[in-house]
């Protein structure tokens, strides 16, 4: 096979898997801007189907029935190009097809997932796929659920989920693929002989496991619809192949490092085609409906009861002890955990209970000591949603990864930053500092453009400025340690951070800093909140060059959840990324602790009130 073959079909083959999305459960589609959160997920938990005497209705259940799914995965991938080309961005668009079935009861969801089909992009010329037939033979999967009514707006989200094709496991959601055709967890879900679910690429066969990740996050859009977003990620194993000359499995990861992820989307719409049970054939190949059944979910699965608490927990509110709170599961959290007058709280995993008065409570990390659930707020001006001694504080939400909401926290424990180092801290004239620091820059004009798919938003700059690519000694170099110093497109005041980082890392024998971007006119991703990277507020950093030529990445050296690594690049970045949130250079630092999105660099924003790292 001439090399050109190879190349192209290894790219269709690393298409598959990034198409379909790297990893988004939490994501800048990099990053974690602060921003209100408008998808209900601390609103109210629904029991719309009990009447005021405590019987059932008899009313049909807005979401029980069955539905015809159409998932769409979009996803933009950069690779770095050859010697006569440069980096080129590809547009990769893949769906799935399949029917739900939904079940619920009170605020709890049942969903049996059957997957009916997929479209896989086409790249280089080939068209991957799998056999609709043996999409459509394997088992369907049951997911849970939660709804939440507001009365603006109903919504819901699922838990994480996993579709396994080509390997039975015990844990389909956290136990590794096989990775050997001879492990006893491999199926041949073909029965043709060969290990695992068949991948076909031209005339070519690939035989391998892949894992789906999945989570559902939506509204109902009006009667029989529902709609929202989703969380994706694709997981892949291969046990071997029909490809001349080459070994797919050792040459794939490989051709995968070369392959970068920009931005992402999932998006899904359930339309209502019955109360009764459906089929792929109906859904999708014209097959006539069934009469309707009485009951939407006979055909599921038996559901595990729940275990549900007897009285709502009422968040907030003076305590001494777990019996001076109200609910089941109520407890007090003390003085050794920041609040000296006591706060009445529960434990959560991204939901907090109905709150009959007030706001809704928020689900947010306390330190190490896990999530609990904490009264939610307006913004730094509500000065009356917090109890004396607590501030309007802003805080990331469980549950939805980059997401941050604003909710009430000791004020005493709040920290504070050195004097004149805060970047909130209003500077009279930020042209005439950069000025006055020697700062090489031109002027420039404010963007005048709307995020793709948010007409309703500005992307905006305050004081724009194209500021030179070396600062006090230290080059910014986009996406390689040996790209050329170009100016960058920033605000003002982000050019400040980045002098200061400059400053900070130059004391250190650092010569260059390499950045993935700071301007990107687009919104969180998932979400429909501004980015920071939409004002020019934030600056993901990818790596640094040292003086001697050494280079440390983020992607390469960073070591997960370690406090004190061993290896020297790793102790090195540790420490960078914790210097820049303790000298206030940056309000808000994501490092690839936080999650898998931030795997190849460090995101660096100014978020008004706030002052974090994760």
């Amino acid at each position: 096979m001439p090399d050109g073959w190879k190349t192209r079909l290894l790219r269709a083959f690393v298409m598959l898997i990034v198409g379909v999305g790297m990893v988004s459960f939490g994501a800048c589609s990099h990053e974690g801007d602060a921003g209100e959160d408008g998808s209900g997920l601390s609103a109210n938990k629904s029991d719309d189907q009990v009447g005021a005497d405590g019987q059932a209705s008899q009313e049909p259940d807005p979401f029980d029935g069955s539905y015809r799914m159409v998932l769409t995965s979009e996803v933009t991938t950069r690779e770095p190009g050859g010697f006569f080309s440069g980096p080129t961005e590809t547009v990769n668009t893949t769906t799935f097809y399949g029917v739900v079935e939904i079940l619920a009861q009170g605020s709890e969801l049942d969903l049996q997932i059957q997957f009916c089909d997929s479209q896989l992009p086409e790249v280089s010329g080939y068209v991957p796929s799998v056999a609709q037939s043996t999409v459509r033979g394997l088992d369907p999967i049951i997911v849970r659920g939660e709804r939440f009514v507001t009365p603006e707006v109903t919504t819901f989200e699922t838990a994480e989920s996993a579709w396994v094709i080509g390997a039975s496991l015990e844990d389909p959601l956290t136990e590794p693929l096989p990775t050997s055709a001879d492990d006893a967890r491999v199926l041949d879900v073909e029965l043709d002989g060969e290990p695992g679910v068949t991948l076909t690429l031209e005339n070519w066969d690939i035989y391998g496991a892949m894992r789906l990740l999945f989570r559902l996050q939506g509204e109902l859009e009006s009667d029989g619809v529902l709609t929202g977003q989703a969380e994706i990620a694709m997981e892949t194993a291969v046990f071997g192949d029909t490809v001349p000359l080459i070994n797919v499995a050792s040459s794939l990861a490989s051709a995968r490092e070369d392959t970068t992820v920009i931005s992402e989307s999932h998006r899904f719409e359930l339309t209502r085609m019955t109360r009764g049970s459906l089929s792929c054939e109906q859904a999708f190949d014209g097959a006539p409906l069934d009469p309707e059944e009485p009951a939407p979910g006979a055909t599921m699965e038996p559901v595990v009861e729940r275990e549900v608490s007897g009285v709502d927990v009422v968040v907030g509110g003076a305590c001494t002890n777990d019996e001076d709170c109200v609910g089941s599961g109520a407890v007090c959290l003390g003085a050794e955990l920041g609040f000296p007058e006591g706060h009445c709280s529960t434990s959560c995993e991204g939901i907090c209970p109905y709150q009959p008065e007030g706001l809704p409570a928020v689900c947010s990390e306390l330190g190490d000591q896990g999530a609990w659930c904490f009264e939610g707020c307006e913004g730094p001006d509500d000065l009356t949603s917090c109890p004396a001694d607590f501030a309007c504080t802003r805080v990331t939400l469980v549950g939805m990864g980059d997401t941050q909401v604003y909710a009430c926290q000791p004020s005493e424990g709040l920290p504070q930053a050195p004097e004149g180092r805060h970047p909130d801290a209003p500077v009279e004239d930020c042209i005439a500092e950069l000025m006055a620091r020697g700062i090489g820059f031109e002027l420039a004009a404010a963007p005048d453009e709307s995020p793709p798919g948010h007409p309703e938003l500005q992307c905006t700059i305050e004081d724009p400025i194209m500021v030179d690519g070396t600062l006090a000694g230290v080059n910014y170099r986009y996406s390689s340690p040996d790209a050329s110093v170009k100016r960058i497109y920033v605000s003002c005041r982000l050019a400040l951070a980045m002098h200061e980082t400059a400053l900070l890392a130059h004391e250190q024998g650092v010569s260059d800093i390499v950045h993935l971007g700071a301007y990107n006119c687009r919104t969180i991703s998932g979400t429909s909140t501004l980015s920071q990277h939409g004002l020019g507020n934030a600056i993901d950093i990818a790596g640094v060059r040292l003086e001697d030529g050494t280079y440390w990445s983020i992607f390469e050296d960073w070591v997960h959840d370690v406090e004190d690594p061993e290896e020297e690049g790793a102790q090195w970045l540790s420490w960078f990324a914790n210097q820049l949130y303790a000298q206030w250079i940056f309000n808000l630092i994501l490092t690839p602790n936080y999650d898998a999105n931030h795997d190849d660099h460090l995101h660096c924003d100014l978020s008004p009130d706030s002052h974090e790292i994760h």
